[in-house]
């Protein structure tokens, strides 16, 4: 295809990417010209040189009007060093210029860059298409989750069904449906418990014995004459960690050692704990279970009260003694009621000396009011018992029984008290109480003798009770008509 062109010398033809060239003459004076467009094609491949002929606005003049003029391939604008710029021209347009092979009438070329408006519209549409792609893939990311969403909520919905509302009419629509029900809470799992009976008092009434067993295999037998914890396994064949009595000892119509003021091992001591004259040690309670909770209770009426004693063994190894009391009558009465509990925790020895102890405790009693504790009855860090044995010891050889009280720290409520252990530091025992103080005892009589299960010597258990503390005049907590007595203990082994 041909094109008449137009030349208008007001116009820049480099703006529009047409590529026009100057035909020069000998006098300097050039003159530009705009040329005939054709075709991109094959470049011209003799000698790198191209034929032109010069057009105007008439008729195409013959090459043999000595017009044609002969310019090297416009790679570049360059001429012939042997040539000058007045003889050849120059060309204006410094851009690769392709034209295609006309033969030797073919007119100038004149061709519009149309080649980087097309790369730049490529770039473009390329910009386009990964956008969309990103898009694309954004809208897919959020239908899944979106449908994830929905799922999840539909699963939930139909696992836990609403009641239906009572108030909807028959065949409607519910529109307010009564709120999902929380599931049933889980019932913890309770110890095993064997009830059995291993003979009768001189009344002639059964003594009971408990015991109680969780899937640990620790073992915990209980008395009824004085609600007492008469043994502590922690396997079926492991050492026993309390002292105790057999149930030939038990079974002795015509008076058992258990009557003895000095064998209140492992049994409820009151109404005020530590005094000699107390006798609830020896009374045989009545007993009963409670399967549901996991619990063995003992009862009875003695001293102006009425008193319950629960017991309860955890999976987790705690034990945890209960004791409470109600006025039996009209007058008021002192009460401070304890659990006995002596331990000997190191195995192939009969000496409490090597047992560690702590105390929460930053005071003990020095004649019924609290002082500060400081150097041997500082064991607020553990350390020997035989430390403050030896102490007192040294102070009166004399002493036949250590029985110290310390005043608790911390809030009212359940809390540590105490923590003991042998010098292998296993089995651990970690007390907690809501009492107010703890006091620990440790016979010292070098003549003190028991018969249990073996024959107990002195300095050989540790024993720790929590209670009430005393005033300036010993006196505990007034149990007034109509209130209650609450005591609760928590040994726990590990």
């Amino acid at each position: 295809m041909s094109h008449n062109p137009t030349y208008d010398p007001e116009l820049d033809y480099s703006e529009d990417h047409t590529a026009h060239y100057y035909e020069g003459d000998r006098s300097g004076r050039s003159t530009p010209h705009q040329y005939t467009n054709y075709p991109l094609g094959d470049q011209y491949n003799s000698s790198s040189m191209a034929s032109y002929r010069q057009a105007t606005t008439g008729p195409p003049q013959s090459d043999t009007a000595g017009n044609g003029k002969s310019y090297r391939y416009a790679t570049e604008a360059t001429i012939p060093e042997d040539e000058d710029e007045a003889d050849h021209g120059q060309v204006a347009d410094s851009r690769q210029v392709q034209f295609s092979e006309r033969g030797p009438s073919s007119s100038i070329a004149s061709k519009k860059f149309g080649d980087e408006e097309s790369s730049g519209s490529s770039l473009k549409f390329k910009i386009l298409i990964v956008v969309a792609i990103l898009l694309a893939v954004l809208w897919v990311i959020f239908m899944a989750l979106y449908i994830r969403e929905m799922t999840t909520n539909k699963s939930n919905n139909s696992t836990t069904p609403s009641r239906p509302n009572p108030g909807a009419a028959v065949g409607g629509n519910d529109k307010n449906p009564q709120p999902t029900q929380p599931p049933a809470p889980t019932t913890p799992k309770r110890s095993k418990i064997l009830a059995n009976t291993i003979g009768k008092d001189s009344s002639g009434k059964d003594i009971l014995q408990y015991t109680l067993e969780n899937d640990k295999n620790v073992k915990v037998e209980l008395l009824s004459i004085g609600a007492r914890l008469n043994s502590l396994k922690l396997s079926p064949t492991g050492s026993e960690l309390v002292p105790g009595f057999t149930s030939t000892q038990v079974d002795n119509t015509n008076g058992s050692v258990l009557v003895d003021a000095d064998s209140k091992f492992g049994a409820i001591d009151g109404p005020i704990c530590g005094e000699l004259a107390n006798s609830m040690h020896t009374i045989n309670y009545d007993g009963e279970t409670d399967e549901t909770t996991g619990e063995v209770k003992f009862m009875t009426t003695a001293a102006n009260m009425d008193v319950v004693v629960t017991y309860s063994l955890s999976e987790d190894n705690k034990i945890t003694v209960q004791i409470s009391a109600t006025s039996a009558g009209n007058t008021e009465t002192m009460v401070d009621m304890c659990s006995s509990m002596f331990f000997q925790l190191m195995t192939g020895t009969e000496s409490a000396d090597d047992h560690r102890l702590m105390l929460n405790a930053d005071n003990h009693f020095a004649s019924g009011s609290p002082t500060s504790v400081g150097g041997i009855y500082d064991y607020r860090s553990t350390k020997l018992v035989s430390v403050l044995i030896d102490y007192i010891l040294l102070g009166n050889s004399n002493t036949l029984r250590i029985n110290e009280d310390f005043l608790l720290n911390g809030a009212p409520g359940l809390r540590k008290a105490a923590e003991l252990q042998p010098a292998t530091n296993s089995p651990k025992v970690t007390i907690q109480t809501n009492q107010d103080a703890i006091s620990l005892m440790i016979n010292t009589d070098p003549n003190y003798s028991v018969q249990g299960r073996t024959e107990y010597k002195a300095r050989e258990f540790v024993g720790l009770f929590t209670h009430s503390a005393p005033d300036a005049t010993d006196n505990r907590k007034i149990l007034k008509p109509g209130s209650v007595y609450q005591s609760t203990t928590v040994y726990a082994l590990s």
